[in-house]
């Protein structure tokens, strides 16, 4: 075989080869101990949506919860709790924002956090 064949040949695993590293990166994403998500849900006269998560990546642990609610949670003096994975309610605040679409925003401060969060209830009870 000529030199330059092998040269040739050469070149194209080096290509090849670069071309799949590109495609090897890796993520924690799909891991079994990260849990991400958000939910619209409406249930006896509260509609929640647009929730999100503050949390430590390494630990999954969420440290704060912020939610909408399309309901004026603020003007009534609701008692507004969440509860994550079944633990006891936890208290959050609301700020009533005025601008179209009128809405509550829900935010639960979690503390040191909780692992692992897979279920996460909403109250509002006056």
């Amino acid at each position: 075989m000529s030199i330059r064949k092998l040269l040739g040949i050469g070149a194209i695993v080096a290509v090849a080869g670069v071309g799949a590293a590109a495609f090897t990166a890796t993520s924690t994403i799909d891991q079994a101990a990260v849990h991400q998500g958000s939910v619209h849900q409406q249930v006896a006269g509260l509609t929640v949506s647009n929730v999100s998560y503050t949390f430590v990546p390494a630990t999954d642990t969420v440290t704060q919860i912020t939610a909408n609610a399309v309901e004026d949670l603020v003007t009534d003096n609701s008692v507004l709790t969440v509860a994550l994975n079944g633990t006891a309610p936890l208290p959050c605040t609301g700020a009533l924002v005025t601008a179209e679409p009128a809405h509550t925003v829900i935010t639960c401060d979690i503390g040191s956090g909780v692992a692992n969060v897979t279920d996460v209830r909403f109250t509002a009870s006056r």
